[in-house]
């Protein structure tokens, strides 16, 4: 099972949405970190077993260049409201389990997901 830990840009209640249909989703805001620089989220991340979800594309460069496997990251490519945050994490849940259990970025849209597998730019298996 997938872990999501959301980031601040997201809204705080999809979280509430998503923890009714089942799935571990908790927000920095809930855990007490709103300022947590986003090196330590990272860290955060991997710590409790989490994919990062994101509006924030520094993620992805930070994901990338540490030549890691985890954290798994969702970057979520537009802003979105608290309804199109949860239906665009389902449809990557639902898409793309296998990728993120092995550590993947996946970036979405409303018309797209996209998945690069971790670490990026090493070997993928």
């Amino acid at each position: 099972m997938i872990r999501l830990l959301f980031d601040m840009g997201l809204p705080r209640r999809a979280c509430d949405d998503l923890q009714s249909l089942g799935i571990d989703a908790v927000h920095l805001a809930a855990l007490g970190f709103a300022r947590l620089p986003d090196p330590e989220v990272i860290e955060l991340a991997i710590r409790e077993g989490r994919t990062i979800v994101t509006l924030d594309r520094d993620f992805t460069q930070l994901v990338a260049m540490s030549g890691a496997r985890v954290p798994s990251l969702i970057y979520i490519r537009q802003n979105v409201d608290r309804p199109k945050s949860v239906a665009l994490v389902r449809a990557v849940l639902a898409a793309c389990e296998s990728q993120l259990t092995v550590g993947s970025v996946v970036s979405v849209t409303e018309d797209q997901i996209r998945v690069r597998l971790l670490p990026i730019g090493g070997d993928e298996p």
